[in-house]
């Protein structure tokens, strides 16, 4: 799916979500998410690397990147770990999105005929 990468992160009063004194994009939750550990957690090298891969191509992504069902997974997870409701309901909001306009995309490309009325 299609992640546009450059949002702002808007708050419940639609004011821009701020941190060290500037707002925050998807792109720097998403980066910051991936590349971050929490001290509960203890992840595998493999699970880090994974984790520094992903955070690599969103950051050099110029606006929109491809994103699969198993990167956004890993955001959402990684999201909902380490950040406040703040961050967590516009980032998981832009990225339900995101899914949504992707299923409605394919949906409409695949419009098949019925068998009986391609032969006619």
């Amino acid at each position: 799916m299609q992640i546009e990468l450059d949002q702002q992160l808007l708050g419940i009063e639609s004011k821009p979500v701020v941190a060290d004194g500037k707002p925050m994009t998807l792109r720097s939750a998403m980066v910051n998410a991936t590349m971050t550990e929490s001290p509960k957690e203890s992840s595998s090298g493999e699970d880090k690397f994974k984790r520094f891969c992903l955070a690599d191509r969103i950051q050099r992504a110029v606006g929109a990147l491809d994103l699969d069902a198993a990167d956004v997974k890993m955001i959402r997870e990684r999201v909902g770990i380490l950040y406040f409701p703040a961050v967590v309901g516009p980032v998981w909001l832009m990225l339900d999105a995101a899914a949504a306009a992707g299923v409605a995309g394919i949906k409409a490309k695949k419009k098949i005929k019925p068998k009986s009325a391609a032969l006619e």
